[in-house]
């Protein structure tokens, strides 16, 4: 039988597994993340990390969070994230760190950057290649390439696919 405990470590990676599909939808579709979705995630999770942090969760995992926070704040300022994208990030540093899937009990922060930047790179391939014949696309930087065709990419699917990866396989 699992306690509230071992439950609680589940509501986070639980919560944003189910709400990655809307996500990456809304993303894709209106190039925007409802709020709706934000508040959800927050509503849920804050009382189970309230939980964890209470009976007994390491605060290195706050400091972990708020290292995971500042990285993604620095790739909002420099234009390599959107707001959407930083908020989902953001969500994903503070509520999960723990994967309750994994019997080693290693940091699902660090996997799940390391993760990230590997699909990243990935996705940025992916966009290149399929974009490089059209015009407009050629009379762009490679900055703009990847941030700005057609409305930029949509961040969200390389966010996705390594949040599962490190769910699932982390």
């Amino acid at each position: 039988m699992i306690d509230y405990i071992h439950a609680c470590a589940y509501v986070g990676v639980i919560s944003i597994l189910i709400l990655l599909a809307p996500l990456v939808y809304y993303d894709i579709k209106y190039r925007t993340i409802p709020p709706w979705v934000l508040w959800l995630l927050i509503g849920i999770n804050v009382p189970a990390i309230y939980v964890l942090y209470s009976e007994g969760l390491p605060l290195f995992y706050i400091i972990l969070s708020a290292v995971m926070t500042a990285l993604f704040g620095v790739l909002y300022k420099v234009g390599a994230l959107k707001g959407g994208d930083f908020k989902i990030l953001t969500i994903i540093s503070w509520f999960c760190p723990l994967n309750p899937w994994n019997p080693n009990d290693t940091f699902f922060q660090i996997q799940y950057v390391i993760f990230l930047a590997a699909v990243a790179v990935m996705w940025a391939i992916y966009v290149y290649f399929k974009n490089r014949r059209t015009d407009l696309f050629n009379e762009m930087s490679l900055w703009q390439k990847f941030n700005n065709y057609p409305s930029g990419s949509p961040w969200m699917v390389p966010i996705a696919i390594a949040f599962v990866i490190t769910a699932v396989f982390g």
